[in-house]
């Protein structure tokens, strides 16, 4: 049994990297030990970027293990709904502190760059959304990088287009984070312009999944397949991402018209409480496998290895947790777009998964 289980080559399970700016650095290589891993594409406006993993990915069955006959699945993560932090200046992460003031500017310009303003002490940091200044109020609590980052706000300046916040936690914020104000929905478009022109990509470069984050209905489902279908793409599958209150509502009927679910945990875990989110990743996890639909357990799985080259025990845990849930992969998602340790956080999680 322990013989079998190590062996790749029988083992069903695989870990999905999403790649950003991590392939860039100069020691990475397209990682094929353990699991035959699936590759996401994020909804990076880079196409030069989106290009190099495509074609990295295509290229590697000719370097990979002899026991692969495939090249790995490509998957395509659309940006969606979602509100998210500007660039920042020089890429550099922005240290903040506990007290600390972070005024948040609204940009239609993704390309925008935050910065730290060494007269004031000052945070300045873009959000991609024009009118986010008429969304909040003062008194509401912001939250960035899935929760890593509170702030209250202070002062909202609908003529500066400004909106002063207090942060309440020492942390370091890197670019392009996640933006969710406690307890209101936001509503927009399920699909943006840069999703659309994102389609585009996916037709033109062969991928085999697309992932969406923000479904709420079967609605949503319905409205990406027929933009898939405009696009002649019609044969990628569809994976939804569960990560708001309404998809745990609505989940029996998106999992019946999507091909498969992938459960954002740390998105999840700011839109319900979080100590209900292991429950609710058991009971989804069941009910997909019951169906015998495909589903992916995703972020803050191996997050110290952003930053380090080994994970933490509960971690490690984790992953191996995720497959006696039922899961049938796990997506790293900031450990390879991101971190300092591609490879490793890939081999690492191929390693547990071969032994769980």
């Amino acid at each position: 049994g322990a013989t079998a289980l190590s062996n790749p080559s029988v083992s069903n399970r695989r870990v999905s990297m999403l790649l950003g700016n991590g392939l860039m650095n100069p020691n990475f290589k397209m990682s094929m030990s353990g699991n035959n891993p699936s590759v996401s594409v994020s909804g990076t406006s880079n196409r030069s970027l989106q290009s190099s993993v495509s074609g990295k990915a295509q290229a590697s069955l000719a370097t990979s293990q002899p026991q692969y006959t495939t090249r790995p699945a490509l998957m395509y993560t659309l940006e969606g709904p979602a509100i998210r932090t500007s660039r920042l200046r020089d890429h550099q992460r922005i240290q903040l502190a506990a007290g600390q003031i972070m005024n948040l500017i609204p940009t239609v310009d993704p390309e925008f760059q935050g910065y730290l303003d060494p007269s004031t002490g000052e945070a300045m940091v873009g959000v991609v959304m024009e009118n986010f200044c008429e969304k909040v109020e003062t008194g509401d609590e912001i939250l960035l990088a899935e929760g890593a980052i509170r702030a209250v706000v202070e002062e909202v300046d609908l003529v500066k287009k400004r909106i002063k916040t207090r942060v309440n936690n020492k942390a370091k914020l890197r670019e392009r984070r996640m933006v969710e104000v406690r307890g209101k929905f936001i509503d927009q478009p399920l699909l943006s312009d840069r999703d659309y022109d994102a389609i585009k990509f996916i037709s033109k470069n062969h991928m085999d999944f697309v992932s969406m984050p923000g479904i709420r209905s079967v609605a949503d489902v319905q409205l990406l397949r027929d933009a898939l279908d405009k696009a002649n793409c019609s044969s990628v599958k569809i994976l939804s991402h569960i990560d708001t209150s309404a998809a745990i509502r609505n989940y029996d009927e998106i999992l019946d018209s999507s091909d498969g679910i992938v459960i954002s945990r740390a998105y999840l875990g700011m839109r319900i409480p979080a100590e209900k989110v292991a429950l609710a990743q058991k009971w989804m996890c069941t009910k997909a496998n019951l169906k015998a639909k495909p589903i992916i357990i995703a972020s803050q799985l191996l997050d110290t290895m952003v930053d380090a080259p080994r994970p933490t025990r509960a971690e490690m845990t984790d992953v191996a947790n995720a497959m006696y849930d039922g899961a049938d992969a796990i997506m790293l998602r900031e450990e390879t777009a991101n971190g300092d340790f591609v490879n490793k956080a890939v081999v690492v999680a191929s390693a547990i998964l071969q032994h769980a």
